[in-house]
């Protein structure tokens, strides 16, 4: 039985965009991982299913079929209320249910006022019919006997009295005694022992209720879930089995698509060698080879723009809701008669944590320079915020006077430095997240060591006021423990950022849209540095092509003579490049089939259709690469 289904999901927070045209059915008794990075949707698609957010409003619209007695119940990190003393572990199970709270109010109070006022007995009797029929006896004891499964026996207690894990046990018994058709469990076991964590593993394992868990917690997800829902680029992806199951299925997705990379390149190879022999060379029939050789080309470039248009579908709905802070418009620029880049067009939003990658040489510092008014654009308009503050950090180490003292830099004489985010705060306490000590304040710049150095110069970056940080190699030379000081305090910053770096990781943790220049042109990433990995192994691809165009090969009589030791006839060669012609067909209807399946697997049969899908599909394409040697080698 489905107890809900939703198709075409959009939902956006200023220039980040956590879903589009996403996908998901839940049936009875799912047992549910919910995967994803952090920041990507997880906790937002929770309070799309309670009611809490809204999505956006999209063509076509959202819809969000539900079973006639849909209900949630969600099992928050941390209780979401603050705690006084009325608050009890008895009766704080009313404060998660609003409707049985009202109900128990007035009949607490006309349980302490019937004695003097025997005319409430009637009011009495209706509210006990209200709760008989909001079922609330059975939750309560089925609540009390969960507390007790986990330790609680003194249920007078005062919540607020009680550690972060006793109050998670409390949680845990609310989730697990709840009656709603839908649990959503976030991160259920922070603050638990390993005792407690197996408890409820072994509960969660065999319980009868349908679920959705987040959870950082892999050996749990192992451990309860039956499904895989993986929220990606903006998608939702349902697999069938745990975590284990999911990441072995996304390791054979990795070997299955870089064995494609490769059959594809080898074959591209094979082909660039044979258009690059001429036409005599080449033998009869060589138009057709040559059409195929343009069909080849354009499935590789399809599969990049197809990975590029998804990107570019992201950034435009992500970029709807939030401020603008600077705009692109048709801005070329060159020195002299040389063009670096030309027709740049993109939009830098609050919010927006920016990779911006290429070779060197290829125009990065000087877009940075463009960005920050120090150049002006050959062509094109660059528009700015008002008031729009902008900080650049190069990282070299200038402004660092040997002889002073970081209390000197960074202080006016008072021992107090105002920070960016943070307001005022004690100059020592400011550089202990910089991993110094007190000690260190009034130290001459000179005894320090390089790596503290580095720390000291960022110590003055982030302390700055701006409403864009840009950084030029941050993490040049670096150590581990500087990077990772660095990083937290770039995901901590909550304004604009823009990260020229070649540390893959660093970009991939930090950033959450990528702009790569290459040829003269900028691609946008909207899906952050994982998504470049994949449109840079397709660009490789076409890197193996000639810059030269393929010969046009009119119509040409029969050469004279043939090939002194022919294997195999005309006759024999036109069927083949014919058997080549159909496997080409049959594998481009196989991967619309994958398309239009793997958007919405809403059961185990269509997930097991689409593995049947996948493994036909990768037969299909070693018999083509088989016939195309057999061609190779038999037709020239």
């Amino acid at each position: 039985m489905i107890l809900f289904s939703l198709q075409n999901l959009h939902l956006s927070f200023g220039a980040k965009s956590l879903f589009q045209g996403a996908n998901l059915i839940v049936h009875k008794n799912d047992h549910i991982g919910l995967i994803g990075r952090n920041g990507r949707g997880k906790s937002s698609l929770f309070k799309i299913l309670t009611g809490e957010l809204a999505a956006d409003k999209s063509e076509p619209a959202l819809k969000f079929d539900k079973n006639p007695d849909y209900s949630t119940f969600l099992v928050p990190q941390e209780i979401p209320f603050q705690l006084d003393d009325s608050i009890t572990i008895s009766n704080i199970i009313y404060h998660f249910y609003p409707k049985l709270k009202k109900v128990n109010d007035e009949l607490t109070e006309i349980n302490n006022r019937i004695a003097d006022e025997p005319s409430l007995l009637e009011k009495q009797n209706k509210l006990m019919e209200q709760m008989d029929h909001l079922d609330a006896w059975d939750l309560i004891e089925r609540y009390q006997s969960y507390l007790k499964f986990f330790g609680h026996y003194d249920h007078e207690l005062l919540v607020k009295n009680l550690s972060g894990g006793e109050q998670k046990k409390i949680l845990l018994s609310l989730g697990l005694s709840s009656k709603a058709q839908i649990i959503l469990w976030d991160e259920p076991t922070n603050h638990l022992d390993i005792e407690t964590i197996k408890l409820l593993e072994d509960e969660l394992s065999g319980h009868e209720s349908t679920f959705i868990l987040i959870t950082h917690d892999r050996y749990l997800l192992d451990k309860v879930s039956k499904r895989i829902v993986h929220i990606h680029n903006a998608k939702i992806d349902t697999y069938s089995g745990n975590y284990n199951d999911f990441i072995q299925m996304q390791a054979k997705k990795d070997e299955e698509r870089q064995r494609l990379i490769r059959r594809l390149s080898n074959r591209l190879r094979r082909e660039q060698d044979w258009m690059n022999q001429g036409v005599k060379a080449r033998g009869t029939k060589s138009k057709k080879r040559i059409e195929s050789f343009h069909i080849l080309s354009e499935r590789i470039g399809g599969l990049k723009n197809q990975i590029q248009r998804e990107m570019k579908l992201n950034l435009m709905a992500g970029n709807k809701k939030s401020k603008k802070i600077i705009d692109f418009k048709d801005v070329s620029f060159g020195y002299q008669q040389q063009a670096l880049f030309e027709n740049f067009n993109f939009e830098i939003h609050k919010g927006d944590r920016i990779g911006l990658v290429g070779k060197n040489g290829v125009g990065k510092t000087t877009l940075i320079k463009l960005i920050l008014d120090d150049l002006k654009p050959t062509n094109g308009k660059i528009k700015r915020a008002d008031d729009l503050s902008m900080q650049y950090f190069s990282q070299d180490r200038s402004t660092l006077k040997e002889d002073q003292t970081p209390f000197e830099l960074m202080t006016t004489g008072s021992d107090q430095i105002k920070v960016e985010g943070s307001g005022n705060t004690h100059i020592a306490a400011y550089l202990d997240k910089f991993n110094f000590d007190r000690n260190d304040m009034n130290r001459p710049i000179k005894t320090f060591s390089g790596g503290e150095k580095n720390r000291i110069q960022m110590a003055m970056n982030l302390s700055t006021k701006g409403d864009l940080w840009i950084f030029d190699e941050p993490t040049n030379d670096l150590d581990l423990e500087t990077l990772d000081v660095l990083e937290q305090a770039l995901k901590d910053f909550e304004g604009t950022i823009i990260l020229i770096s070649h540390d893959r990781s660093f970009l991939s943790s930090v950033t959450n849209k990528v702009l790569l220049i290459e040829d003269q042109k900028l691609e946008i990433f909207e899906g952050g540095y994982e998504q470049v990995e994949a449109w840079l192994d397709l660009r490789d691809i076409e890197k193996e092509l000639s810059d030269d165009k393929a010969e046009e090969v009119a119509p040409e009589k029969e050469p004279e003579t043939v090939s002194k030791t022919p294997t195999l006839s005309k006759k024999d060669i036109s069927k083949i490049e014919e058997a080549i012609s159909e496997k080409e067909e049959l594998i481009g209807k196989i991967d619309e089939l994958i398309q239009s399946l793997g958007s919405l697997q809403s059961s185990e049969e269509s997930v097991e259709k689409l593995v049947k899908l996948s493994e036909k599909k990768e037969q299909e394409e070693e018999l083509l690469m088989e016939l195309y040697e057999r061609l190779e080698s038999k037709s020239m």
